[in-house]
């Protein structure tokens, strides 16, 4: 017993613990989407005895709802009667009471294996008997984010899979059916349909859907997404921007001149393959058929990458992607995001429809602005970047004169001869199309991939998502008709 005992307590001993102002450090060199003034106050607000009634009501039978704490029985038993008292605990602890200071020790013992010899070593578990479920607490934070956690956290999730004949590294992303996102899903997969042979931009290989989720079949690319690079690398050298930038643009002009706005350009959704080259990803937002330069109305996009005019509820079109691009150009030359926001920045904002069309004035009432960060708003409106004295004048006039332009009149002009401006001399645009431009980018060497592992769907579905969702109706099932395609890379991958 004192084997274990010693076991367990230096197997759960931290030595070492980061300080508050690494952690501040680390919080405040990314940029996380956080909550607005009314959901933390949402938040904030005294824990009542109605809710930790509710969260015992919805406890399921035969686990404990904290780290082997007292059992389910025994709070749905003794729930009306201890509500109150548990209510008074963790409103007191908001106030800075002190608390108890075996209240949180977690007693860490071993119990037998049922119908085993319990003469052998082997048949006893550790477990750890802590003497306040705060796991409860937590659950009531949970009820509480639930009506809004869907703007913070996306909604699919992305799963490493291969080929059964071929072993093909595959990724998929997996999406639940339901009502009211048919639309977004059916112009993902039309448009992975119609981008599939674009260069630099992701493949889609096939789509198919059950009776409850929906399956995007795509390349599988290993090098991560641009986010993590910058994460790590920025600010980049210019040979690295020029690189990054010309090949974004390349896929950029692809996806246009086939009447196809992305409305949602930000580093998380480029991605790089192993060598270092770019693909452009995760067509929920876009638009197709956009065959005018004022076609679009919708409030889409994430806030941080929008353009001027979408603050503005101008009719927009192809030049907000390349707005959006210039605020990656200036991410990827300086290490910094070039415009000025507060801490109520949301992820991303979808199908907002306006019909207010403001005038270009650079003191426009920002109609939005009550609806997003009024900061941001106003900086993207109203400023312009800041560059050191030692800037490239060519990258200088690239990013703040052509692509952060805040007329999209004029930055429609601009991009027009983005192949011919300086900051591009020496780039052969005809090889770097054709792929036969070698990438700058010292990309990790990444261990193989382990595609051996076989996974059930019910391991990779949150079971406890699929019982709270509603069963679609054949109506609603019918939404999502011609969905699922078949690429002509499906059946080249197939081939042995």
């Amino acid at each position: 017993m004192t084997a274990f005992h010693e076991f367990y307590s230096e197997l759960y001993k931290t030595t070492q613990k980061p300080s508050d102002i690494s952690i501040t450090s680390f919080l405040s060199n990314i940029k996380l989407p956080s909550l607005s003034k009314d959901r933390r106050d949402l938040m904030e607000e005294p824990f009542t005895s109605d809710e930790i009634r509710e969260v015992i009501k919805n406890l399921k039978t035969g686990s404990a709802p904290g780290p082997d704490g007292l059992s389910v029985p025994y709070y749905k038993k003794f729930g009306d009667i201890l509500a109150p008292h548990m209510a008074k605990f963790f409103n007191s602890k908001k106030t800075g009471s002190p608390m108890d200071p075996h209240l949180n020790t977690a007693f860490i013992t071993v119990i037998p294996k049922p119908n085993k010899n319990h003469e052998e070593v082997e048949n006893y578990r550790p477990i750890s008997l802590i003497n306040n479920d705060l796991k409860i607490l937590t659950k009531i934070l949970a009820n509480r984010l639930a009506s809004f956690i869907k703007q913070y956290v996306h909604k699919d999730q992305v799963v490493l899979a291969s080929h059964t004949s071929t072993d093909e590294p595959l990724a998929v992303k997996i999406q639940t059916k339901n009502s009211k996102d048919y639309k977004e899903a059916l112009n993902e997969s039309h448009i992975l349909k119609e981008v599939c042979t674009t260069p630099f931009c992701i493949p889609g290989y096939g789509t198919f859907q059950t009776k409850d989720h929906l399956f995007f079949i795509m390349e599988c690319l290993n090098g991560g997404d641009l986010r993590n690079f910058l994460n790590k690398r920025a600010p980049l050298t210019i040979g690295m921007t020029r690189f990054l930038t010309a090949e974004i643009i390349c896929g950029l002009q692809s996806l246009h001149d086939q009447g196809i706005v992305h409305q949602d350009i930000k580093p998380e959704n480029i991605l790089l393959d192993s060598s270092g080259h770019v693909r452009i990803a995760d067509f929920g937002l876009s638009e197709m058929d956009v065959h005018s330069s004022h076609a679009l109305t919708s409030i889409v996009g994430t806030p941080t990458y929008m353009a001027p005019e979408i603050y503005l509820e101008m009719p927009y079109g192809f030049a907000a992607d390349y707005f959006s691009l210039g605020v990656i150009v200036y991410e990827m030359a300086t290490g910094e995001y070039p415009f000025s926001f507060s801490d109520t920045v949301l992820g991303t904002v979808s199908g907002t429809d306006s019909n207010t069309v403001s005038d270009t004035d650079s003191d426009t009432d920002l109609g939005i602005g009550l609806y997003l960060d009024e900061v941001l708003a106003n900086s993207i409106c109203n400023q312009y970047p800041r560059f050191n004295e030692d800037f490239s004048m060519n990258l200088m006039d690239l990013i703040a004169d052509k692509l952060l332009c805040k007329s999209p009149s004029l930055r429609e002009m601009h991009v027009k001869y983005l192949q011919s401006h300086p900051f591009f001399n020496g780039v052969d645009w005809v090889k770097l199309k054709a792929g036969e431009v070698s990438s700058p980018l010292d990309m990790e060497k990444l261990p193989p991939m382990d595609l051996t592992t076989e996974m059930m769907m019910e391991e990779i579905i949150d079971p406890d998502e699929e019982e709270l969702k509603p069963e679609l109706s054949e109506e609603d099932q019918e939404l999502y008709s011609g969905f699922s395609f078949t690429s002509k890379g499906w059946g080249e991958i197939q081939r042995p």
